[in-house]
C-alpha cells in the first residue's frame, strides 16, 4: 500500500482524515433482478395485509393472499417472487407446524425470511445468478461487476443478519471489482436490532485495515436526534475540502447529492488520499434508516450502481424487512 509523508503542525491532520472516512463513515433487499420503469408491485396497503399475515404465523392465509397478488401482476419477476413466496410458506409450515406464541411467530418468520433469501438467490430466471455482468464503469479499476457472485459473498452472513436486526435489509448485487479480480468476502462485524456494519474484504476476517478492506455496507435506523442526510454530507465536506488535500490526492470525480433508483436522493463522497486510499461513499435515507455503500478508492458511477442494486424493491414486496414496512 501506497504511504504518504504526514504533514506536521497542522490541526486537522489527513491521518486524522483517513480516520473518519475509513472507519467513522463506514452501512439486502435482496433484489434479484434489474430494476424497471414498467415493475408493478402491490399497493402498500397489500403488501401490509401479507406481511402482517406472516408474521401472525398464518400460512395458509398468506399462500391465498399470494396467489390474490400473483393475478394482478405482470412483471415475470414479480411473479416469480409469488411462486417463491409460496414455497417458503410451505416450508416454513412443515418446520414450524405449531405457530401459536409470538416467539414461535417470530421464529417462523424469521425461516421465512431466509428461505425466500435462498430461493431468491439462486433463482435461475431472476436471481443473482441470471444476473450478467457487463462493463458499467468504463474505468479500467471499476469495469466489472461481481453481480453473479453475490450469492457466494452473503450467503454465510444471512442468517445471522436476519436474526439479529429488526430495520430493512439492503445488500448491493453489484460490487465494483475496484482493479483485483479476487472476489471480496463479507464479514459482518456488528448487527444489532436498529443497525449493522458489514466489510467487504480480500480476507473473510477483515475488520477494515488498509490492506484487507475492499468496502464496506451499513445501516443505522434514525433516531429523533439524528442529524439530517444533508449536515452530515456537509461536516464530510469539510474534510474533503480540506486545504491540505491536493488536487492529486483526491478523486476526480465531484463530490454532491445523486439521485438514486426509486426517486431517492443521495450523496456522493469520494475518495481521498491520506495514509493511504479512503472509501467512496453513497450515502442515503430510506424507511427511517441511514444507508451507506462504499468501495475503497471508488468511482462515482459505480457507486451509483451498487447503491441502485441495493435499493431496487425485492421479488416479494410483502417482506416487511425488505420493503421498508
Amino acid at each position: 500500500m501506497l504511504l504518504t509523508r504526514r504533514v506536521a503542525e497542522t490541526s486537522l491532520s489527513i491521518a486524522a482524515i483517513a480516520a473518519v472516512f475509513s472507519l467513522g463513515l463506514i452501512p439486502i433487499a435482496l433484489a434479484a433482478n434489474p430494476s424497471r420503469s414498467d415493475r408493478r408491485t402491490q399497493p402498500p396497503a397489500q403488501q401490509s395485509q401479507i406481511s402482517k399475515i406472516l408474521r401472525q404465523g398464518d400460512y395458509d392465509s398468506a399462500i391465498r393472499h399470494f396467489q390474490k397478488a400473483k393475478a394482478k401482476l405482470k412483471d415475470k419477476c414479480a411473479i416469480r417472487g409469488v411462486d417463491l413466496s409460496v414455497a417458503a410458506a410451505q416450508a416454513t409450515k412443515k418446520r414450524f407446524p405449531v405457530r401459536k406464541t409470538k416467539l414461535q411467530q417470530e421464529q417462523a418468520f424469521q425461516f421465512y425470511s431466509q428461505q425466500f433469501d435462498r430461493l431468491a438467490f439462486a433463482d435461475k430466471l431472476c436471481g443473482v445468478q441470471a444476473q450478467q455482468p457487463s462493463n458499467l464503469s468504463g474505468r479500467p479499476t471499476n469495469s466489472k461487476p461481481v453481480s453473479t457472485t453475490a450469492k457466494t459473498i452473503f450467503q454465510a452472513i444471512l442468517p445471522k443478519l436476519y436474526q439479529r436486526t429488526k430495520i430493512p435489509v439492503r445488500l448491493p448485487t453489484y460490487i465494483p471489482e475496484n482493479g483485483s479480480p479476487q472476489m471480496p468476502s463479507a464479514n459482518l462485524t456488528s448487527v444489532s436490532a436498529n443497525n449493522y456494519a458489514i466489510i467487504l474484504g480480500t480476507d473473510p476476517e477483515c475488520v477494515g485495515e488498509h490492506f484487507c478492506r475492499v468496502g464496506t455496507i451499513t445501516a443505522s435506523k434514525l433516531s429523533a436526534s439524528a442529524i439530517s442526510l444533508e449536515k452530515d454530507y456537509r461536516q464530510a465536506a469539510r474534510f474533503i475540502n480540506n486545504s491540505l488535500i491536493t488536487e492529486e490526492r483526491r478523486s476526480p470525480d465531484v463530490m454532491g447529492p445523486v439521485t438514486l433508483a426509486r426517486n431517492l436522493k443521495g450523496y456522493f463522497i469520494p475518495w481521498i488520499l491520506a495514509d493511504d486510499y479512503t472509501d467512496a461513499k453513497i450515502t442515503w435515507d430510506e424507511a427511517g434508516v441511514r444507508y451507506s455503500v462504499a468501495i475503497r478508492r471508488g468511482d462515482k458511477e459505480s457507486l451509483i450502481k451498487m447503491a441502485n442494486s441495493a435499493i431496487k424493491p425485492p421479488m416479494a414486496p410483502w417482506l416487511g424487512r425488505r420493503s421498508g414496512e
